[in-house]
Order: structure tokens, then sequence, then C-alpha cells
């Protein structure tokens, strides 16, 4: 009598599981195919420097002569045309003015102390 039960349980659950991937496989199946669809291609196509924004960094720094070098350096490396960034740097030290006369984006400004 126990077995039986248990048996009829297991075949229950056996059923309701088959029943439950019978219904949701598709709709999984489904949802995939529609993510692969409308997943975005890359274009390969450059934009045109003449459609690009121009825009400035403005650098607010005080005392922070010891990490201005290494910003100033990741900022030449900025892939984007050069003549559409500006950078200002509000600190007045000498690694700045340097600066301004090796990376043509970086504008040495002295801060009113």
């Amino acid at each position: 009598m126990v077995m039986d039960l248990l048996y009829a349980l297991l075949a229950f659950g056996f059923v309701v599981s088959c029943l439950w991937l019978v219904y949701n496989v598709p709709i999984a199946a489904a949802g995939v195919r529609q993510l692969r669809k409308n997943r975005q291609k890359p274009s390969g196509g450059k934009i045109p420097e003449e459609r690009l924004p121009t825009f400035s960094i403005v650098i607010p720094a005080k005392n922070e002569e010891k990490v201005i070098g290494r910003l100033l350096s990741a900022l030449s490396t900025l892939n984007y045309p050069r003549d559409k960034v500006e950078a200002r740097a509000t600190l007045r030290c000498v690694l700045c003015r340097q600066w301004q006369y090796v990376l043509p984006v970086c504008v040495a400004l002295s801060a009113s102390s």
C-alpha cells in the first residue's frame, strides 16, 4: 500500500516535470532566437570626425602634484581627435606647464590662491 502510494507520487512528479519541460522549452528557445536576432552587430564604420562632438575636460586639482602626471599621461592616450578635446587643469605646478607643451590637449591655468 505504501509502495503503491510512493510509485503514484513518483509518477505524478514525473508527469508534472515532463509537462513543465514541454511548456517551457519552446518559450526559452523562442527567447534565445529573439535575442540572437536582435543582437546589435558592430557597424564596422567609423564616425566622420566632423560629426564628433567637441568637449572639455576640467581637472580641478588642489595639492595633487603627485598624481597629476599620471592623469595627464592617461589623457594623452585618448583615442579622439586632438582638436575636439580641450583639457584644463586648475593647478599651479611646473608639471602642468611642461605638459602644456608636450601634450596639445592640456592647457595649464593658474589657480588663484
